[in-house]
């Protein structure tokens, strides 16, 4: 070891002295930073996240409440029927969403022109003073309406299936949108219940036989 470096290890008295009397202490590392509890924003991040989870939830299950979502998943049945049962089951379905979506009061009682002014007036296609619309599809709308309800009580009526359902995907379509559904679709789960295709209910005259009465003779004095 050389001199210079002997002399640089050595402490001076003075230098000890000093150290004593100001009795510092050991150097002490901060403790290590914990992951918990976390930062106030990871609590209101959670929050806004578990909201967001709720809202989606609640809005997919009023989805599939919804009675346009029903009649979409019922029209697939309808599609397998043979085609002298369809327009009673296309009329009754249109009926059970038109009695979930609107007041009881307003559809319950429509038939007839009435209840086809209804359908063509809510449909996609036609709206109130105008007969086309820009596409040129307010005829085939009224004639899709009319057909449906003409087969629902004549089953021996022109019936087109193909134009049928493709006014009730518009009809449904623009439901969605526009009809003032009630909240959480109390009524509309009242409406749609039960079975929408329906038989209609055929019975048998009966018949009877005259009855046949022999004529009456007074009796006659002994």
């Amino acid at each position: 070891m050389s001199a210079a470096t002997e002399q640089a290890v050595q402490v001076s008295p003075m230098a000890q002295q000093l150290a004593t009397q100001l009795q510092l202490a050991p150097v002490h590392l901060p403790p290590e930073i914990s992951a918990w509890p976390p930062a106030p924003g990871w609590w209101l991040l959670a929050v806004l996240l578990l909201l967001l989870v709720g809202l989606a939830v609640r809005s997919w299950r009023r989805y599939r409440r919804h009675p346009v979502t029903q009649a979409g998943r019922v029209l697939k049945q309808i599609r397998t029927l043979p085609v002298d049962e369809q327009p009673l089951a296309y009329s009754t379905l249109v009926r059970r969403v038109a009695l979930s979506l609107y007041p009881r009061a307003q559809v319950a009682a429509l038939s007839g022109s009435a209840w086809q002014d209804f359908l063509c007036h809510q449909s996609v296609a036609i709206n109130r003073g105008s007969s086309v619309d820009q596409h040129g599809n307010a005829g085939q709308d009224e004639k899709a309406v009319a057909m449906l309800i003409r087969a629902t009580v004549q089953p021996a009526a022109t019936f087109e299936p193909q134009l049928v359902e493709s006014w009730l995907q518009g009809w449904l379509k623009a439901q969605r949108k526009t009809a003032p559904l009630l909240p959480e679709g109390r009524k509309a789960k009242s409406a749609m219940a039960g079975p929408v295709i329906t038989k209609p209910v055929i019975t048998k005259p009966v018949i009877t036989k005259p009855v046949v009465t022999g004529p009456v003779t007074a009796p006659q004095k002994g």
